[in-house]
């Protein structure tokens, strides 16, 4: 009751609105999505791993009318390869070059992201945030662009030049609520002689696995740099997000220039982090697909959200003290 904060748009009155906040934990996806068209949950939003996905967002709108929703462009999932260990196949850049080039892109866009998204959205995604970070796939230099034409004789070409005339095989682990999107890149896979070897786990266990750095091969897991760039969480030695366990003295460069210079000299800064997202994708340490979008929904007994994902540093929580539910409003839609 004697929380310090007012609210600045209406200084008479003091937050937060709400008197409770249940953060509910809600692993599989099919029970949170019902939870959430019956009303039980008011707002779905945040990270890539709360906000909804396309067909989701699809199947909630056509059930909901009523649900209001916001769609971004945000954090997507990549399939890592380990580049640490010498007697891996893709520890030799042909290969990986070759699994990037076995992948039709257009397709993924086109028919899976039923063209919800962008073909380029990794490190950075083509927004106002971004735009002095970000490079126009066109404007990539050809060992970027290269990765993401889809070329399956090529690809067998850099596999055969590489020492794998008929391919090989590699295991993938991955959340089995992407097991869809992993057998799509498998099936294209299969076409130039790579074989991945899908092993499907439960949300939590698939986090064990990924924030602890499990994966003996590869692994198909959120690309985490996009909402912190400067934090380099995919490309820092050591990090639980650097998927590949990248080992690279050029990124250490990098960080040094991120640490000197992001606010006393922003042009090298910005010059820096646009030639490392080259540089990084030119590494292809995991098949590149399309960014999708994301889909932040609510109903409309939520006021005061408009569908904002990020509110400050790191501090997803300090909006829900600006939120609060009309509760005449949420009964007379028939929930109570």
């Amino acid at each position: 009751p004697n929380y310090f904060e007012f609210d600045p748009m209406h200084p008479e009155n003091r937050l937060p609105y709400v008197d409770t906040l249940k953060l509910l934990i809600i692993p599989d996806r099919s029970s949170l999505l019902s939870s959430f068209r019956t009303g039980q949950i008011d707002l779905l939003w945040g990270g890539a791993m709360s906000a909804a996905n396309i067909e989701e967002a699809e199947d909630v709108m056509e059930r909901c009318e009523d649900v209001l929703y916001y769609e971004r462009l945000g954090n997507d999932r990549v399939c890592g390869m380990r580049l640490d260990k010498p007697e891996l196949p893709y520890y030799d850049l042909r290969v990986r070059q070759a699994m990037n080039m076995a992948v039709d892109k257009e397709a993924f866009l086109a028919d899976y992201l039923k063209g919800k998204g962008v073909m380029l959205g990794y490190p950075f995604i083509p927004a106002a945030g971004f735009e002095k970070f970000y490079t126009p796939l066109e404007e990539m230099p050809e060992e970027v662009q290269m990765l993401f034409e889809y070329d399956p004789e090529r690809a067998k070409e850099l596999l055969t030049e590489a020492g794998y005339p008929d391919g090989f095989q590699t295991s993938i682990m991955c959340d089995a609520a992407f097991a869809d999107e992993v057998s799509l890149i498998k099936s294209y896979l299969d076409q130039v002689g790579v074989v991945l070897n899908i092993q499907t786990m439960e949300a939590g266990a698939f986090m064990g696995v990924w924030a602890g750095r499990n994966h003996e091969e590869m692994i198909h897991a959120p690309q985490s740099g996009l909402w912190a760039p400067f934090e380099q969480l995919c490309t820092k030695k050591g990090m639980y997000s650097n998927v590949a366990y990248l080992d690279d003295p050029y990124y250490e460069e990098v960080g040094q220039v991120i640490a000197s210079d992001m606010v006393t000299n922003p042009d090298k800064y910005f010059k820096t982090m646009k030639e490392a997202a080259v540089y990084e994708l030119a590494s292809a340490w995991g098949i590149w697909v399309p960014a999708r979008n994301t889909y932040n929904m609510w109903w409309p007994w939520v006021q005061n959200y408009y569908g904002v994902s990020w509110a400050g540093w790191a501090n997803l929580q300090d909006l829900y003290k600006y939120f609060w539910v009309d509760m005449a409003m949420k009964k007379s839609m028939g929930y109570e």
